[in-house]
């Protein structure tokens, strides 16, 4: 766990899997009564790996607070500097809008290429 501010710690865990060849890790951000997780698995499946990204953010001193749906800072911070990539399709900090002349890509990267 690392002090990074009067108000807020970070807890990176790594925890790499030697029986099954998986590799893990969790940021875990604690800030003004909120909480931000970020955790990314990657394992071996047959020939192939698969990955996970999860996100979760939670105010834990008022679960009933209203707020705006939107990635924590440390999660748009994170998408902005490295290269995620979902499938076929990177993962970005901000949206991205459609036109009418891009409908098969956005159709590809929701189905994964399907």
């Amino acid at each position: 766990m690392h002090q990074i501010s009067p108000h807020a710690q970070v807890t990176v865990v790594r925890a790499d899997g030697a029986a099954d060849g998986s590799r893990r890790m969790r940021i875990h951000l604690e800030e003004h009564g909120w909480e931000a997780s970020i955790t990314a698995v990657d394992y071996p499946a047959g020939n192939r790996r698969r990955d996970a990204l999860v996100i979760s953010a939670a105010n834990v001193v008022n679960s009933r607070v209203d707020w705006v749906a939107a990635p924590p800072r440390l999660v748009s911070d994170l998408l902005a500097r490295e290269e995620i990539i979902d499938g076929v399709t990177r993962v970005t900090a901000e949206p991205q809008y459609v036109g009418t002349g891009e409908i098969d890509d956005l159709l590809t990267a929701i189905t994964d290429g399907s």
